[in-house]
C-alpha cells in the first residue's frame, strides 16, 4: 500500500479508513482513550473515543453530584462535556494527477496536531492535551481523599479538576517554550502507514 497509487476517489477514502481504524496509537496511549468504534458515511470518518481514566460513574460521583449540590456556591466552577467534535478537511490536487496515500498521512497529521496545539488544547484541555490527561491520571486516586480530608464531601472535586485543565503549562506550546535538554513528551504521529514513521 505504501507505494500504490490512488486514482479513484473512493478508493482513496476506503485507504484512508483504514488507516484511521489502524492508527489508534495516539489516543489510546497518549490520551488515554479506547477507540470504541470506526464509522463511515458519505465521506465521513467518524471513531468514537471511550476515556479509560474515569468511568461514567466515577463521572457521575465525583464531578456531576457535588456540582449538583454546590452549583449554588459564587464562582464554584461549572462542568461541561464534549460529546461531539466535527471537522471538514478537503484535499485538492490537479485533475488527472494520481495521488499516493503516503503523501496524505503528513498533512493529515499536520492539519490534526496544528488544531489540537493551536485550539483544542486550550478550549477543552481535559479532552485534548496529554499532559493535562496524564495529570488527572496521576492524581485520580488522591481527589477524593484530599477533598473528604479537607470537607468531609466532594465538594472541592471539581474545583481541583478545574485547576488542573487551567493549569496553562500542560499545553503543548508550554512545553515547547520552556523545553531545555529533553525532547517535549508529546508525539504528533496520529495517523501513520502500517511500517512508516514520521517525524511530527
Amino acid at each position: 500500500m505504501n507505494n500504490q497509487l490512488i486514482t479513484e476517489e473512493q478508493e482513496l477514502f476506503t485507504k484512508l479508513q483504514e488507516i484511521v481504524r489502524s492508527s489508534t496509537h495516539f489516543w489510546e496511549n497518549q490520551l488515554f482513550y479506547k477507540v470504541q468504534d470506526v464509522n463511515t458515511e458519505e465521506n465521513c470518518i467518524t471513531f468514537n473515543l471511550k476515556c479509560t481514566i474515569w468511568t461514567d460513574s466515577q463521572i457521575s460521583t465525583f464531578i456531576n453530584k457535588p456540582s449538583e449540590l454546590h452549583s449554588h456556591a459564587k464562582g464554584y466552577p461549572e462542568i461541561c462535556y464534549l460529546s461531539e467534535l466535527s471537522t471538514t478537511v478537503n484535499f485538492l490536487c490537479k485533475e488527472g494527477n494520481s495521488i499516493e496515500v503516503g503523501q496524505i498521512i503528513p498533512h493529515l497529521n499536520e492539519y490534526f496536531s496544528s488544531l489540537i496545539v493551536s485550539q483544542l488544547e486550550f478550549e477543552f484541555p481535559m479532552v485534548f492535551s496529554m499532559i493535562a490527561r496524564l495529570r488527572l491520571k496521576w492524581q485520580q486516586g488522591s481527589l477524593g481523599p484530599i477533598s473528604y480530608a479537607l470537607t468531609n464531601t466532594s465538594v472541592l472535586l471539581p474545583i481541583m479538576l478545574n485547576m488542573i485543565a487551567q493549569d496553562k503549562s500542560s499545553t503543548t506550546v508550554y512545553q515547547i517554550l520552556c523545553q531545555r535538554r529533553t525532547a517535549p513528551i508529546q508525539n504528533f504521529q496520529i495517523f501513520s502507514l502500517p511500517g512508516v514513521k514520521y517525524d511530527k
